[in-house]
């Protein structure tokens, strides 16, 4: 492949892993209306979609990357209303026209205290604006991926519907403020009683998951394996952002299609299986929130990533002050995946900050990262929320290159998320480390 193929490539599977849930199922548009597609989106799919020769649609993940508002058979005005009414503005939102007249999708990114949330999270969140409008994205109804062939175009300035490639369309989404859901009574925050896989390290875990994709795909394997191998089915779906409730009706699928004549319980007692399935889904989904774990596109979307010069850039600018490095670093892979050449004013929650750091001393590490030329000034030129703190990283703008990012050692579907992980990637011997600092 030539460079512009390969920059092609990669742009269509940024688009496709930054808005859709490839598994196990998508929405394709025809004349009749949507039809399901029962196997996992390709993309090759998507890049029919994003050429204009399909609509193709899809359902939530677990952690939805964006909020879809969707408005139809109601003016511009009307959808202004909505955007006003949610503290929506041009920073945190885009509007596209949708292919019917007095139609638009309004995308947002929805967070709560600077931090993802689940669907069901999400639903809650936004149950009060369902007399108006639909609210997506759904576990069970399609949305069609933005920048289709139908669309009028992304609004500009002046309101009207101006066409945008993808490249442009997905680069602005990502430059998009962060919007605080309002909070709700949702979850309870008790830790779990006991853990489904004990003291399990990370390659042990990144191993059920690789064995739980065979395991879906081929079924049970042997006599008396069905509880491990559930376990390890629900994390490959867990890890792949599968919504809680389909992750149980797969798991039944699953069970009923897959268990090969290896489970005595299933055949003597299937609603005993189906039940003890949806339990497990319900824990390990459970699990993984209250650690603050995040399936896989999640966490690398979230955490963003960080290249070995960023890191190198990081660690002249700590000059051995360990808390600096480590904030500067969180700070640089946050950015990654935020900024633009349309937005390059980074919104961060000040939980984020603190967490990095501490209260005494975030401002203080912003500051030397402004001196550096790492960051620019910090800007309070119009306010997310009253948390939300602006810092200008338009310096930083021209500085990611996502195929040098830096990922997990142990895990390479994940990125690496912690000062300890990127020092013993791109320094695998402390001398290393320690000279850099000399």
């Amino acid at each position: 492949m030539h460079n512009e193929e390969l920059n092609y490539y990669a742009s269509v599977l940024g688009f496709q892993y930054a808005l859709s849930q490839p598994l196990p199922k998508y929405g394709s548009k025809g004349a009749s209306g949507w039809h399901t597609i029962a196997r996992p989106l390709t993309w090759k799919v998507v890049q029919q979609h994003v050429s204009h020769k399909k609509t193709i649609g899809t359902l939530s993940r677990w952690y939805p990357s964006f909020g879809v508002i969707d408005i139809d058979d109601n003016n511009i005005a009307f959808m202004e209303s909505i955007r006003k009414s949610m503290n929506l503005n041009d920073s945190n939102s885009l509007v596209q026209a949708s292919e019917s007249e007095n139609s638009y999708h309004v995308y947002f990114k929805p967070v709560s205290k600077g931090k993802p949330v689940t669907i069901n999270y999400y639903k809650n969140a936004m149950h009060w604006l369902e007399p108006f409008c639909e609210i997506y994205p759904q576990e069970n109804r399609f949305i069609r991926l933005p920048f289709d062939k139908s669309s009028r175009g992304v609004l500009d300035a002046s309101g009207l519907p101006r066409k945008v490639d993808f490249r442009e369309g997905l680069t602005r989404l990502k430059g998009l403020a962060p919007y605080e859901l309002p909070s709700i009574d949702y979850y309870s925050d008790s830790a779990p009683l006991e853990s489904l896989y004990g003291n399990m390290d990370k390659l042990a875990l990144v191993r059920s998951k690789q064995e739980g994709a065979i395991l879906w795909q081929e079924g049970l394997q042997a006599p008396s394996s069905r509880l491990d191998s559930t376990k390890k089915v629900i994390l490959f779906l867990w890890s792949n952002n599968i919504p809680l409730e389909q992750a149980k009706q797969e798991v039944r699928k699953w069970l009923k299609n897959k268990h090969n004549g290896f489970s005595k319980d299933f055949k003597n007692h299937p609603r005993k299986t189906y039940t003890q399935g949806d339990s497990l889904v319900e824990w390990i989904y459970h699990h993984y929130r209250r650690l603050h774990t995040l399936p896989d596109s999640t966490h690398n979307l979230d955490n963003g990533f960080l290249t070995p010069a960023l890191l190198h850039k990081a660690i002249d600018l700590s000059k051995g002050n360990l808390p600096l490095l480590r904030f500067s670093t969180k700070l640089l892979a946050y950015a990654s995946t935020r900024i633009s050449q349309y937005n390059s004013t980074l919104s961060i929650h000040s939980d984020r900050l603190k967490e990095w750091s501490s209260s005494a001393n975030y401002l203080r590490y912003v500051r030397d990262m402004q001196q550096t030329g790492l960051l620019g000034a910090r800007s309070d030129a119009y306010s997310v929320d009253r948390y939300a703190k602006k810092i200008d990283a338009s310096m930083l703008v021209h500085e990611y290159e996502e195929a040098k990012a830096i990922h997990s050692q142990e895990d390479k579907e994940r990125v690496a998320s912690t000062l300890e992980e990127w020092l013993k990637a791109v320094y695998p011997k402390a001398s290393d480390y320690a000279s850099k600092l000399k």
